[in-house]
């Protein structure tokens, strides 16, 4: 199945969950084909995203409607500001209503926490990424909402780099084949010299236990801070090429502590697992 085929099922499946059999509150009403003007507004102060998919929930919906956003991925929304307006059937709009306002709702929210975190950790050398915490199917937009907050994307998939967790670790120490973690590293860097390699350090002992010369990226992952202070200095100093990643526990109360440390990005899984959607609401006028 092809990415744009593959892209109008995920977005009919969207509406098909929402209305199996047809709206009968619409059919009991006999709105039908009456023409109606409809707007989403803002209830919510935060930063906009998903300006593009309502174009294809309109496809996928199949009833002729048009639109116009007066806001723009990644702008600035306050409570009350016009965000869409709506032109067609009243069918086809209280059908779309609650679809296209989840998902714009909720990215939007993934959008906004993002602006929130950058805005906290107020140090632009130091990047915000997101992580694989995403929602199933939704993975690539909740990236672009991410970039639209001011954040930056981490790995895509599993293949878009080489990424060596605890679990790798442990499931390597059972292999008993006589290689050294730091031979399986710089054997796994040579083998895909066009890919980053970036390897987690559940410990700050595990410095001393491996050789991570070839290692692209560091990731200090639930360290405690002090500890923390420590291995980005010792890491800088012995690794200058490699960027650190910080992983595990910072909220937006302590991201601002990690402003001062000499780490290059910050990974937060709450930008897209357990995201506030912004608040919106569609109103027929």
């Amino acid at each position: 199945m092809g990415a744009n085929a593959y892209s109008l099922t995920m977005w009919a499946s969207i509406l098909q969950e929402d209305c199996p059999n047809g709206d009968i509150s619409a059919d009991c009403l006999g709105l039908g084909d009456t023409q109606v003007t409809a707007a989403i507004l803002s209830k919510d102060s935060g930063i906009f995203f998903g300006e593009a998919l309502v174009q294809p929930l309109i496809d996928a919906l199949q009833q002729p409607l048009s639109y116009t956003y007066h806001v723009h991925d990644g702008a600035p929304l306050t409570p009350g500001q016009p965000i869409l307006t709506l032109l067609g059937t009243a069918r086809a709009i209280v059908q779309l209503e609650r679809p296209l306002l989840n998902c714009l709702q909720h990215l939007s929210g993934v959008a906004s926490i993002t602006h929130q975190f950058v805005s906290a950790l107020n140090n632009p050398s130091i990047a915000i990424v997101d992580t694989r915490k995403t929602t199933p199917l939704w993975r690539k937009w909740e990236k672009k909402a991410v970039v639209a907050g001011g954040g930056k994307n981490h790995r895509m998939n599993l293949s878009d780099m080489i990424l060596i967790k605890e679990n790798h670790i442990q499931s390597f120490a059972h292999l008993n084949n006589n290689q050294t973690l730091s031979d399986c590293i710089a054997n796994a860097k040579a083998r895909y010299p066009q890919h980053l390699l970036e390897i987690e350090l559940d410990s700050p002992d595990r410095l001393q236990d491996w050789d991570l010369t070839a290692a692209d990226i560091i990731m200090f992952d639930n360290f405690d801070f002090h500890a923390l202070q420590a291995a980005s200095a010792y890491c800088r100093n012995r690794y200058p090429n490699a960027l650190l990643e910080v992983s595990g526990n910072v909220t937006l109360d302590t991201v601002c502590h990690y402003s001062e440390l000499p780490i290059d990005r910050i990974a937060i899984g709450r930008l897209t697992h357990s995201v506030r959607a912004l608040d919106m609401s569609l109103l027929v006028q």
